[in-house]
């Protein structure tokens, strides 16, 4: 009896062990069963059990100082769900930083949080990694996404807290993503033109090829293994469809393009394998109770997964919070300066006071405030000018490469007739090097309208308009006011309704 229970207790000491071993050692995984599309310049963060989790870097470039951010415009412009998701400009500063690289930056995982990653963790026995762990981990709650963070920040921090990057001396942590951490990740961040950020999807490729959704065609309501579909411009698998993402911060309405003041329940993002297709879109939004009713158990839907992010404290030593205040005071100066109409002020001490010399030397400060506000107007009216000259240009310039195009197509068609097969790989070459002055082209004029239509006051716009096509007939350069025009037609038309992709920007202009 008791050479049995000798032998039992040796065999539990020894699985304890094998637990004990496999929490603290390096990663023993095989990559494909974490990480299926590894690319060198993953950031890999090993987990418990030999596990590891991927993830990639997403730069947010400024410039300035410490509290310097970045402007993005996130959301879509449909009035039947502009109740949650309008068109709004939110800020966001990587929370990390590396010496030598001038932007900031934070991480996201790669990938959505995979069954036997979450075991690995949440789990008092290691799984056995195997491919069928490889589906997103679902139907967790919002409280379910948070403790997995915890648990996984406190073992790292026991067992592995070399492989956190450190920042001004704290070191990093994860956590779930803000709506806008995610929202400007999958949207491509930098690595996007403007144009491509502000459209509905992130890829022009069909659905099908980068997200799992509701239908035969694709995932036919069943989440599938992560890394299968394309990826995002940043190498992010998933972000649309299969799994919906937990995020960290509350639910808030969106009154008109700024977050209403009610906060609700919690967000998902990216849509599941239950949506439809056509309801898919990189701003959706998904709210739910925290807790069920009646029963006021944590709410966990079919559906809803997790993706982590990488980052670190705002106030993180003495020396980076010395420069946020001297950044802060700087900006609050600055805010402050043009908080109240100098020259208001000016006039009424002027009414005020019964000594002629302060009255004549206030009438002085007064001529050279409006002589300064005349001045800033006339630089605005000619930056606004010179940008609708530019976007007359290229109206023009996109009308004669398409032209141009058009062109040596039907040259093509007459010569491939003719069966000479050198002139017509003569053609082709132009034709390619047409396509890409077209795309060129295109990608100036869109950035252009959209850095006019971002400020856009209309009466301002339209005097501007008549102005420049004035200028433009004394210079014997009326040919382009039509171009002017055109640009500042569009212009308008999208800053009314600024739902309109890139794609129809251009089609339009070339009609």
């Amino acid at each position: 009896m008791l050479s049995r229970l000798a032998v039992l207790l040796a065999a539990l000491l020894c699985v304890a062990a094998t637990n004990a071993s496999a929490q603290s050692g390096p990663i023993t995984w095989k990559t494909e069963l974490f990480n299926p599309k590894s690319k060198t310049d993953d950031f890999i963060v090993p987990i418990p059990c030999g596990g590891g989790m991927a993830f990639r870097r997403v730069k947010v470039p400024t410039t300035g100082g410490a509290l310097a951010d970045r402007r993005v415009r996130l959301g879509w412009s449909n009035p039947e769900t502009g109740y949650s998701d309008y068109i709004h400009d939110e800020y966001l500063q990587g929370g990390l930083s590396e010496a030598g690289v001038e932007s900031r930056f934070y991480y996201i995982g790669k990938y959505e949080v995979t069954r036997d990653q979450y075991d690995a963790v949440m789990s008092p026995q290691c799984p056995t990694p195997k491919p069928s762990g490889k589906m997103p981990k679902v139907e967790l709650s919002w409280f379910d996404a948070v403790e997995f963070s915890r648990r996984l920040n406190e073992w790292i921090g026991d067992k592995a807290p070399d492989h956190l990057p450190m920042e001004s001396g704290a070191r990093a942590f994860l956590r779930l993503p803000t709506e806008v951490e995610w929202e400007y990740a999958a949207r491509g961040g930098a690595e996007v033109q403007e144009g491509a950020f502000r459209e509905r999807l992130p890829l022009k490729a069909p659905l099908k090829t980068y997200a799992w959704y509701e239908g035969a065609e694709s995932s036919n309501g069943k989440v599938r293994p992560i890394g299968l579909l394309d990826p995002t411009p940043l190498d992010l698998y998933d972000m649309m469809g299969n799994a919906e993402e937990i995020v960290f911060e509350p639910y808030y309405l969106n009154r008109a393009g700024r977050r209403h003041g009610a906060p609700g329940g919690f967000v998902t993002r990216g849509g599941s394998v239950k949506e439809p297709e056509n309801r898919f879109r990189t701003a959706m939004r998904r709210e739910y109770s925290y807790f069920e009713s009646p029963s006021n158990k944590a709410l966990r839907t079919q559906t809803s997964g997790l993706r982590l992010v990488i980052s670190a404290p705002a106030e993180v030593d003495g020396k980076r919070i010395e420069a946020i205040r001297k950044d802060w005071s700087e900006v609050t100066a600055q805010r402050n300066a043009g908080a109240t109409d100098p020259l208001s002020i000016v006039r009424e001490l002027a009414k005020s006071s019964s000594d002629h010399a302060i009255v004549s030397s206030l009438e002085t400060v007064e001529i050279a405030i409006v002589q300064d506000q005349r001045i800033r107007n006339e630089l605005e009216e000619r930056a606004l000018r010179q940008s609708l000259f530019v976007g007359g240009i290229m109206v023009r310039t996109l009308r004669e490469n398409d032209q141009r195009l058009r062109q040596l197509k039907i040259a093509l068609d007459t010569v491939t007739g003719l069966g000479d097969a050198e002139m017509a790989s003569g053609i082709q070459s132009q034709m390619e090097e047409a396509k890409s002055r077209l795309r060129l082209t295109s990608q100036i004029y869109v950035q252009t309208l959209f850095q006019v239509a971002d400020r856009l006051r209309e009466d301002r716009l339209n005097e501007q308009v008549n102005l420049l096509s004035r200028e433009l007939g004394g210079r014997s350069q009326g040919d382009l006011v039509p171009f002017v025009q055109t640009f500042a037609r569009e212009t308008t038309g999208y800053s009314r309704r600024p739902v309109t992709s890139e794609e129809e920007l251009v089609r339009r202009t070339l009609q």
